[in-house]
Parts: structure tokens; C-alpha cells; sequence
């Protein structure tokens, strides 16, 4: 009978080391130990991790793909974002996916520009029987292709009495402007407590008629603008490529960013856990640097006896200097190694190409 092991699900982004494992690992390799007055806080530590983590991720960044729907006939889109921080750049864009051999777009990546701020909305009764009744103030916000304006001033004073309002929308600027959020107050509210009403997914629909009951509002105006200066991609195709309307289908963003060490786990391959972990032993000896450069040379009058730190600022220094040179040669076995297959044949056995595998 088959021996099965238990195989126990991993946690988020990998199993282990937490940043906590890492800060032990870290004291051991400077010898400050924990006890009752290390050399480094906790909080230096991290912030030499999380330098040693900025080098180490513009050699071999965390490379992520992120399957984002396709809008027909657009040709810009939002770039993700992960749970590590912003997106550093984008690696590729693939469409249509699912198919062989893949299919990758040329792109270029942009920024959003603002989008301004939309006029006022026109309120008016519908002419039809509705749940509305009292008076009512209406406001429109943009939506870009990431990120939504602030709100626009607000519609005139709309009474009914049992009624429904036909609005007349404002248009954003394109092709940035993707759709646009309608905002009501509440029967009788006061200009702000506007909530959400409808969601306009398009940027050539003028009219709107609202019915809503006040209960089923959403969610309150936004509080602050996130369109402008948003990275987006640009796809650099012809027309007659860009996703057709009634079915768009899907596009595979692939991007790369810093990678991550917290409480949750590492990111880091476990095999690259020590060049990390060496280079932050070298930020936090150069770090340690620095408060020692107020040292003192100082001789006792009457015993004679000398007593000097001046070269302690020094030796820490040269400490550092030599394991950021050892992190620094780490980096670049870890560039040379970043592409498992490419490095198999150029460096570790050069196989020809017409060498016949059996």
C-alpha cells in the first residue's frame, strides 16, 4: 500500500518565511540575537530587508498575469495592480487568449489624464407614475478607464409627488471616459448626501430615467479623484483588431513589481531567501554606520591613558562595503540564473544545437 503524505494548502503568498522568520534569520547572521539591548530595532531590520528587497526585485521581479475582460472596439486598459504595490512595468499583453501559439500585442504604457469635472445634470419629471416623492438633487461623476472623478456640481431642485425624473447626462471626454455614476439625495436631503443611483456603462447614453426607491440607494459621492495619472496600457493595433463589440472576450496582462515579504509570507523563491537576507545584513551594518561618526579621541590628563573609538565608523563601513560587494556578485548569479532554461544552455553544459536527445 502507497504511503500518502498530507499535503497541508499554502498560505498566501507562500507558506513561510514570514517577515518575523526572517528578522531571527537576520539577527543570526550579524550576531545580535535578541536580548535585553540589541544593536538594531526591529524596525531598522525591516527597512534594510525592504532595501535588500528593492535590488533584489529589479533583477528578477515579481512577475504576475492578470486575465482582465476586454472592452469592444477600446484599446486602453487599466494596468493591475498586486497586493506587493504599484505595477513597475508591463512584460506583455496577450489577445485574444487560449490560443496557440499566443498572440502578443505591441503596447505602450501611459498615463490617464484628468478628466476634468462634469457639468450639472438636467432634472426633469418623467411624465409616469413612480415611488419619487419630495425633492430631489441630482449629481454625475466621470469613469475612467481606471478610476473615477469627483462629482459635478449638482442638478437644479427636482419636486415630485409620485413620480420618476429623467435626467440628461453629461458626456466625459474620450476615449479616457468609459461610463459615468449617477448620484440622487434621499427625498428632501441636502446637497452632498447624494447616493449612488445608477451606473451609465457607457460614454454616448444622454438620458437616464430614475424610479429608485431612497432604500435602495448605494454607495455616497467619491471623496477624492483617482483618474489622473493612472498607468494604463495602450494597445498599438489597427482598428480592425481591436475586441469586437458583441464578444470581446478576455486579455492577459502580464506585469512585474516589487516583491513582497510581511507577515504573510515571502514571494522571494526560497532558493534566493539568503541573497536577500545578505544584502539586508549589509544595509543594516552601513546603516550602523552612521550614528558612531560622532565618536571621540580623548586622552586622561593625570593617568595618561588614551582611549579611541575614531576608527569604529570605519570598520563599520568596511563591513558593510564588503557584504553590499558580495550581495552585488549574488545579484548577478540571480540575473544570470532568472530564466531556468536559457541558463541550462548556456551555461551549465552549452548542449549544441543539434545534439539529439534519446
Amino acid at each position: 500500500m502507497p504511503l500518502v503524505l498530507p499535503v497541508s494548502a499554502p498560505v498566501w503568498p507562500f507558506a513561510a518565511p514570514t517577515i518575523g522568520d526572517a528578522l531571527i534569520r537576520l539577527r543570526q547572521d550579524i550576531f545580535d540575537q535578541a536580548g535585553p539591548s540589541p544593536r538594531w530595532q526591529d524596525s531598522d531590520l525591516q527597512r534594510a530587508i525592504d532595501r535588500a528587497v528593492d535590488q533584489y526585485s529589479f533583477v528578477a521581479p515579481w512577475s504576475r498575469t492578470a486575465l482582465i475582460p476586454a472592452i469592444g472596439g477600446s484599446r486602453l486598459y487599466a494596468i493591475p495592480n498586486g497586493p506587493g504595490g504599484p505595477t513597475w512595468w508591463v512584460e506583455a499583453v496577450e489577445y485574444p487568449t487560449g490560443q496557440y501559439p499566443r498572440l502578443y500585442l505591441p503596447f505602450q504604457e501611459m498615463v490617464q489624464p484628468n478628466l476634468g469635472t462634469p457639468g450639472a445634470p438636467t432634472a426633469s419629471a418623467a411624465g409616469a407614475a413612480g415611488p419619487l416623492a419630495g425633492a430631489y438633487l441630482y449629481r454625475v461623476s466621470f469613469l475612467g478607464v481606471s478610476g473615477e472623478t469627483l462629482a459635478g456640481p449638482s442638478s437644479a431642485p427636482l419636486t415630485l409627488a409620485g413620480g420618476q425624473a429623467l435626467l440628461i447626462l453629461p458626456l466625459g471626454p474620450a476615449p479616457y471616459c468609459l461610463g459615468r455614476n449617477l448620484y440622487r439625495t434621499p427625498a428632501n436631503g441636502a446637497d452632498g448626501s447624494q447616493l449612488l443611483v445608477a451606473t451609465i456603462g457607457d460614454n454616448t447614453s444622454t438620458s437616464y430615467q430614475d424610479g429608485m426607491l431612497d432604500s435602495a440607494l448605494g454607495a455616497p459621492l467619491p471623496a477624492a479623484d483617482t483618474t489622473a495619472n493612472a498607468p494604463l496600457v495602450e494597445l498599438r493595433i489597427s482598428d480592425l483588431r481591436l475586441p469586437d463589440p458583441t464578444n470581446p472576450g478576455s486579455l492577459a496582462i502580464s506585469y512585474a513589481g516589487k516583491h513582497v515579504w510581511n507577515d504573510g509570507g515571502a514571494t522571494i523563491p526560497e532558493q534566493h531567501h539568503d541573497v536577500v537576507l545578505l544584502g539586508a545584513a549589509a544595509f543594516a551594518c552601513l546603516a550602523n554606520q552612521v550614528p558612531t561618526n560622532d565618536l571621540f579621541d580623548y586622552q586622561d590628563g593625570e593617568l595618561r591613558d588614551r582611549v579611541s573609538e575614531v576608527k569604529t565608523p570605519e570598520h563599520w563601513l568596511a563591513a558593510g562595503g564588503n557584504l553590499l560587494a558580495r550581495f552585488k556578485e549574488r545579484l548577478e548569479e540571480v540575473k544570470q540564473q532568472r530564466d531556468a532554461a536559457y541558463a541550462a544552455t548556456t551555461q551549465w553544459g552549452n548542449v549544441g544545437s543539434r545534439w539529439q536527445w534519446t
